[in-house]
């Protein structure tokens, strides 16, 4: 019984300098910031001082003299159950780390770390905590075929209550694994157009151009046609003219040639075409000006001002040459 208590002192003394070694460690992280690390020694920082004294007492009931009695094998058990509820976040974190190191090439890592640890906790926690179960039923005395019977039984039951769930659940799968669209990425799903702003195991959510918040369950989105404005490679931008029916021919090429040269010497766009396209006769008649040009950036609002900036120039251009246009 002293060597007992002697060896257990001496764990928990080496365990303590351990939890210090961590401590003054997790103040130096503090100060870079690793996301992940942080996150791991934050947990083990975490960890009650009740929790090293229950680990040193569980290596003792390993020793020679105490190993083969059915008491200490009991308490055994319940100790290692309690050191395990203690390491629970920590068990988990610690994966989440190994896992962000195996993904860590991937370009788009920062944009699906979000959506990537909900999913990896998920199935890290549920199979720690069935374990954690296994062993509490196994030190209860209950077989482990009477366990599997039961929960198989349950679990077709409540396959069945929650189908529509599961589907949810089944479809964040495929999004995350797939990758259709990530975390920050603008889509369109049929009318709606957003940002993404999380990806949940039932639904997604969006921030719409107006400013409130979409929520779209799993199984729409696996099932809708998404458009990827941030996959885009630069963004087509159309400018249509209507000019008045007098404007005579050699106005209409001096007009096409300005817009040609304005665009071609501007280094943000590539000229596709501007074209004289005929009568335009639906509600007025008039000349109709099609002129098509790419944004070399995907973002809209640049889009939207190169395409502003065109129309200002190109007003000035008919002020200029009393160029009218239908009204």
């Amino acid at each position: 019984m002293t060597r007992f208590v002697f060896l257990t002192s001496i764990l928990l003394g080496i365990f303590l300098l351990i939890r210090f070694l961590v401590l003054s460690y997790f103040r130096h992280l503090e100060l870079i910031k690793p996301l992940f690390e942080l996150r791991i020694f934050g947990r083990i920082k975490e960890l009650p001082a009740i929790f090293y004294f229950l680990l040193a007492t569980l290596i003792q009931t390993f020793l020679p003299e105490v190993s083969g009695n059915a008491v200490a094998r009991e308490y055994r058990l319940i100790l290692l159950i309690a050191c395990l509820i203690f390491l629970s976040r920590v068990i988990s974190s610690l994966c989440l780390w190994i896992l962000y190191n195996l993904f860590r090439k991937d370009e788009n890592m920062e944009a699906t770390q979000k959506s990537q640890q909900q999913f990896i906790a998920l199935i890290v926690n549920v199979v720690f905590w069935t374990w954690i179960f296994a062993l509490f039923f196994q030190f209860l005395g209950i077989p482990a075929s009477s366990i599997i019977a039961t929960v198989g039984a349950s679990a077709v039951f409540l396959a069945f209550s929650i189908q529509s769930l599961l589907t949810d659940i089944v479809a964040s799968f495929s999004i995350f694994t797939d990758k259709p669209f990530l975390i920050g990425d603008e889509i369109k799903v049929g009318e709606y157009t957003g940002t993404v702003t999380r990806i949940g195991l039932k639904s997604t959510r969006l921030r719409t151009l107006e400013g409130e918040e979409l929520i779209i369950p799993n199984k729409d989105l696996a099932q809708s046609k998404i458009q990827n404005f941030d996959k885009l490679i630069g963004r087509r931008m159309t400018q249509n003219l209507i000019l008045h029916a007098k404007t005579t021919s050699p106005q209409i090429q001096q007009l096409i040639s300005f817009i040609k040269k304005y665009l071609t010497d501007n280094t943000e766009v590539d000229l596709i075409r501007s074209h004289y396209m005929g009568i335009f006769q639906k509600e007025r008649v008039g000349i109709h000006v099609e002129t098509s040009f790419k944004v070399k950036s995907n973002d809209y609002d640049v889009a939207l001002d190169i395409l502003e900036e065109l129309n200002y120039q190109i007003l000035d251009y008919m002020n200029k040459k009393k160029i009218e246009v239908v009204v």
